[in-house]
Protein backbone atom coordinates (compact mmCIF):
# COMPACT_ATOMS: atom_id res chain seq x y z
CA UNK A 1 0.00 0.00 0.00
CA UNK A 2 1.40 3.35 -0.96
CA UNK A 3 0.87 6.67 0.83
CA UNK A 4 0.57 9.56 -1.61
CA UNK A 5 1.31 13.15 -0.86
CA UNK A 6 -1.81 15.18 -0.98
CA UNK A 7 -2.41 18.93 -0.84
CA UNK A 8 -5.03 18.43 1.76
CA UNK A 9 -3.78 17.40 5.20
CA UNK A 10 -7.21 15.90 5.92
CA UNK A 11 -6.88 13.59 2.95
CA UNK A 12 -3.38 12.68 4.09
CA UNK A 13 -4.68 11.72 7.54
CA UNK A 14 -7.42 9.56 6.03
CA UNK A 15 -4.94 7.74 3.79
CA UNK A 16 -2.60 7.13 6.73
CA UNK A 17 -5.47 5.92 8.92
CA UNK A 18 -6.56 3.51 6.20
CA UNK A 19 -2.98 2.24 5.79
CA UNK A 20 -2.63 1.68 9.57
CA UNK A 21 -5.89 -0.30 9.71
CA UNK A 22 -4.67 -2.60 6.97
CA UNK A 23 -1.42 -3.35 8.83
CA UNK A 24 -3.10 -3.88 12.22
CA UNK A 25 -6.44 -5.59 11.67
CA UNK A 26 -8.87 -5.46 14.59
CA UNK A 27 -8.45 -8.22 17.20
CA UNK A 28 -10.85 -11.07 16.67
CA UNK A 29 -12.94 -12.26 19.57
CA UNK A 30 -13.76 -15.95 19.80
CA UNK A 31 -17.30 -16.92 19.03
CA UNK A 32 -18.29 -18.81 22.18
CA UNK A 33 -21.44 -20.25 20.66
CA UNK A 34 -19.56 -21.73 17.68
CA UNK A 35 -16.84 -23.08 19.98
CA UNK A 36 -19.43 -24.84 22.19
CA UNK A 37 -21.16 -26.27 19.15
CA UNK A 38 -17.90 -27.65 17.68
CA UNK A 39 -16.71 -29.08 21.00
CA UNK A 40 -19.98 -30.96 21.46
CA UNK A 41 -19.70 -32.71 18.08
CA UNK A 42 -19.61 -36.52 18.36
CA UNK A 43 -16.44 -38.29 17.33
CA UNK A 44 -14.66 -41.61 17.70
CA UNK A 45 -11.09 -42.18 18.83
CA UNK A 46 -8.59 -41.57 16.02
CA UNK A 47 -7.12 -44.98 16.94
CA UNK A 48 -10.28 -46.82 15.90
CA UNK A 49 -8.30 -48.81 13.31
CA UNK A 50 -6.07 -50.14 16.13
CA UNK A 51 -9.15 -51.33 18.01
CA UNK A 52 -10.24 -48.47 20.27
CA UNK A 53 -14.02 -48.32 20.44
CA UNK A 54 -14.31 -45.03 22.37
CA UNK A 55 -17.07 -42.65 21.27
CA UNK A 56 -17.51 -39.19 22.73
CA UNK A 57 -17.37 -35.48 22.05
CA UNK A 58 -14.51 -33.44 20.67
CA UNK A 59 -14.10 -31.68 24.02
CA UNK A 60 -13.54 -35.09 25.75
CA UNK A 61 -11.16 -36.43 23.09
CA UNK A 62 -7.98 -35.00 24.63
CA UNK A 63 -8.82 -36.48 28.04
CA UNK A 64 -9.55 -39.83 26.40
CA UNK A 65 -6.22 -39.83 24.55
CA UNK A 66 -4.38 -39.32 27.86
CA UNK A 67 -5.63 -42.75 28.99
CA UNK A 68 -6.39 -44.58 25.72
CA UNK A 69 -4.83 -48.08 25.71
CA UNK A 70 -4.17 -47.85 21.98
CA UNK A 71 -1.85 -44.81 22.12
CA UNK A 72 1.79 -45.69 21.51
CA UNK A 73 4.16 -45.16 24.43
CA UNK A 74 7.87 -45.79 24.85
CA UNK A 75 8.99 -48.53 27.24
CA UNK A 76 9.85 -46.94 30.60
CA UNK A 77 12.72 -49.38 31.17
CA UNK A 78 14.79 -47.88 28.37
CA UNK A 79 14.88 -50.58 25.70
CA UNK A 80 13.50 -48.11 23.12
CA UNK A 81 10.46 -50.13 22.08
CA UNK A 82 7.23 -48.22 21.39
CA UNK A 83 4.05 -50.22 21.99
CA UNK A 84 0.39 -49.57 22.58
CA UNK A 85 -0.34 -48.91 26.27
CA UNK A 86 -2.42 -52.10 26.48
CA UNK A 87 0.68 -54.13 25.46
CA UNK A 88 3.27 -52.13 27.39
CA UNK A 89 2.58 -53.55 30.87
CA UNK A 90 3.18 -57.16 29.77
CA UNK A 91 6.24 -56.05 27.83
CA UNK A 92 7.76 -54.21 30.80
CA UNK A 93 7.02 -56.99 33.30
CA UNK A 94 7.86 -60.06 31.22
CA UNK A 95 9.38 -59.48 27.79
CA UNK A 96 11.62 -56.40 27.95
CA UNK A 97 15.33 -57.18 27.91
CA UNK A 98 15.69 -54.52 30.62
CA UNK A 99 13.11 -55.82 33.12
CA UNK A 100 14.30 -56.90 36.58
CA UNK A 101 14.21 -60.58 37.54
CA UNK A 102 15.44 -62.55 40.53
CA UNK A 103 17.90 -65.39 40.16
CA UNK A 104 16.06 -68.53 41.24
CA UNK A 105 19.22 -69.84 42.90
CA UNK A 106 20.60 -66.89 44.91
CA UNK A 107 17.64 -64.45 44.83
CA UNK A 108 19.78 -61.52 43.63
CA UNK A 109 18.09 -59.16 41.18
CA UNK A 110 19.39 -58.66 37.66
CA UNK A 111 18.35 -57.08 34.37
CA UNK A 112 16.75 -59.89 32.36
CA UNK A 113 19.36 -59.70 29.61
CA UNK A 114 22.16 -60.24 32.16
CA UNK A 115 20.53 -63.14 34.03
CA UNK A 116 21.75 -65.78 31.58
CA UNK A 117 25.35 -64.67 32.06
CA UNK A 118 24.88 -64.67 35.85
CA UNK A 119 23.27 -68.12 35.87
CA UNK A 120 26.34 -69.59 34.17
CA UNK A 121 28.41 -68.43 37.16
CA UNK A 122 25.88 -68.26 40.03
CA UNK A 123 27.56 -69.72 43.13
CA UNK A 124 24.24 -71.03 44.50
CA UNK A 125 23.27 -72.96 41.35
CA UNK A 126 23.16 -76.74 41.73
CA UNK A 127 25.61 -78.43 39.34
CA UNK A 128 26.78 -81.98 38.69
CA UNK A 129 30.19 -82.97 39.95
CA UNK A 130 32.94 -81.98 37.54
CA UNK A 131 34.36 -85.52 37.73
CA UNK A 132 30.91 -87.03 37.11
CA UNK A 133 30.67 -88.95 40.38
CA UNK A 134 26.90 -88.47 40.26
CA UNK A 135 26.62 -85.97 43.13
CA UNK A 136 24.92 -82.61 42.68
CA UNK A 137 26.32 -79.73 44.73
CA UNK A 138 26.17 -75.92 44.81
CA UNK A 139 28.72 -74.43 42.46
CA UNK A 140 30.36 -72.63 45.40
CA UNK A 141 30.74 -75.97 47.24
CA UNK A 142 32.43 -77.75 44.32
CA UNK A 143 36.02 -77.15 45.54
CA UNK A 144 35.12 -78.56 48.96
CA UNK A 145 33.37 -81.55 47.34
CA UNK A 146 36.41 -82.31 45.21
CA UNK A 147 38.79 -81.86 48.13
CA UNK A 148 36.97 -84.06 50.62
CA UNK A 149 33.95 -85.94 49.30
CA UNK A 150 34.24 -86.92 45.64
CA UNK A 151 35.06 -90.61 45.27
CA UNK A 152 36.58 -90.08 41.82
CA UNK A 153 39.43 -87.76 42.85
CA UNK A 154 42.74 -89.54 42.29
CA UNK A 155 45.13 -89.89 45.20
CA UNK A 156 48.43 -91.70 45.61
CA UNK A 157 48.48 -94.75 47.76
CA UNK A 158 49.68 -93.75 51.21
CA UNK A 159 51.28 -97.12 51.90
CA UNK A 160 54.27 -96.58 49.66
CA UNK A 161 53.36 -98.37 46.41
CA UNK A 162 52.90 -95.00 44.64
CA UNK A 163 49.84 -96.07 42.67
CA UNK A 164 47.23 -93.40 41.75
CA UNK A 165 43.81 -94.50 42.83
CA UNK A 166 40.34 -92.98 42.93
CA UNK A 167 39.50 -91.91 46.48
CA UNK A 168 36.68 -94.46 46.55
CA UNK A 169 38.96 -97.30 45.40
CA UNK A 170 41.68 -96.57 47.93
CA UNK A 171 39.98 -98.52 50.71
CA UNK A 172 39.79 -101.63 48.53
CA UNK A 173 43.44 -101.20 47.51
CA UNK A 174 44.59 -100.86 51.11
CA UNK A 175 42.80 -104.06 52.12
CA UNK A 176 44.30 -105.88 49.15
CA UNK A 177 47.86 -105.09 50.18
Amino acid sequence: CEVRESKSSTTNKLVRKSFTKQRNPPKQTPNVAVRKMVSSLKCSCPLLERGCEWLGTLKDLETHLDTCDYVGDKCKLGCGVVLQRNELKVHEEEKCSQHIVKCEHCSKEFIFGVLTVHTEKCPKMQVSCELKCGKIVCREDMPQHLKQDCGLVEERCGLGCGRKLARGGRKIHVTDI
